[in-house]
């Protein structure tokens, strides 16, 4: 019972969740647009007062920034244990090369038949798991050990034993080493994903600002504060949904484009949506949410590698 026990509770050990990056532009853009934004933002510190934004809060951008353009690329953990790796499979080769006149003389004494050979399981070794493997290559040094007296006349000798048990540790060692550099790469990976995220919630925070700053004044100024990246030959809508009466922004409202099938956000608690990478065209959005009348926006210009804004106001609807 307790043999059951243990599995069923190994069964329902989780997983733990690996992080993702909240932002799709490489590391390098991300880091380039932050020292842009910092930039932006020293320029219209004046006009950023009005949402209490003041220069403490550029230079925690800019720190942000620093830290995260400091961090070692993820290339630069995946290459040291990339190196590990190939010194364990290195060690694994020369751990068969020491195995191999071991098992030839088991062979030739016991014969390829014998129970004692085939005990050994070698037949498909080289495709062995490292964990399987050591212990093939472990149980042929202790049946060697065990048999060495009718193994030395055919030419077993005490050396070809210890330069076994040597590259068997040596194989054992750099197996722990391996798996000690992929824990530290997928921890390091963890910590950069985190402070690229850190990064890219503070650039978001600002560049709402900016936009909303500038959206009615000066399109180019607009434009300093867009992060998304955009394929070349597209374009990204952004936009906000706000109750007619209160002015809140509405969170879950289903924003699509009519002449696009596939098109289809949410706006988020802020009220916001984006959407990204949209072939230029004419269009017409439509908004719907629960508790409100469904909104359309005709003749919707997108122009290839540009950003352009579509709010709605949402109007409650009346009761039934």
């Amino acid at each position: 019972m307790k043999y059951f026990y243990l599995i069923i509770n190994l069964n329902k050990k989780k997983m733990k969740k690996p992080f993702s990056r909240k932002y799709n532009c490489a590391d390098p853009d991300l880091v380039q647009k932050g020292d842009l934004v910092a930039g932006f933002v020293l320029r219209d510190l004046a006009r950023f007062a009005g949402f209490n934004y003041i220069e403490a809060d550029r230079l925690r951008l800019i720190a942000l920034t620093t830290e995260f353009k400091e961090l070692p690329p993820d290339e630069h953990w995946e290459g040291l244990k990339a190196d590990e790796v190939n010194k364990k499979n290195n060690l694994r080769q020369a751990l068969g090369l020491a195995m191999n006149p071991v098992r030839d003389r088991i062979k030739l004494v016991f014969g390829e038949m014998s129970a004692l050979y085939r005990s050994l399981r070698l037949a498909d070794v080289t495709k062995a798991s490292d964990h399987d493997y050591y212990f093939t290559v472990r149980n042929v040094l202790r049946l060697a050990t065990t048999k060495k007296a009718l193994l030395a006349p055919r030419g077993l000798t005490d050396a070809m034993l210890t330069a076994l048990e040597a590259a068997l540790k040596a194989f054992d060692d750099q197996i722990d080493v391996a798996k000690n550099a992929e824990a530290i790469r997928e921890e390091e990976t963890e910590k950069r994903i985190i402070k690229g995220n850190n990064l890219y919630a503070e650039l978001v925070l600002v560049c709402e600002m900016g936009k909303s700053t500038w959206a009615d004044e000066s399109p180019a100024k607009y434009q300093d504060y867009v992060i998304y990246e955009t394929k070349p030959g597209k374009g990204n809508v952004s936009g906000k949904a706000t109750d007619s009466v209160t002015g809140a922004v509405v969170a879950n409202v289903m924003i699509e484009i009519e002449e696009l099938d596939d098109v289809v956000m949410e706006t988020d608690e802020n009220g916001n949506f984006l959407m990204v990478d949209i072939e230029p065209g004419t269009y017409t959005f439509l908004a719907d949410a629960d508790g409100y009348e469904s909104q359309r926006r005709t003749d919707i210009k997108l122009e290839s590698g540009k950003t352009i804004v579509v709010n709605f106001i949402m109007v409650k609807a009346s009761a039934p």
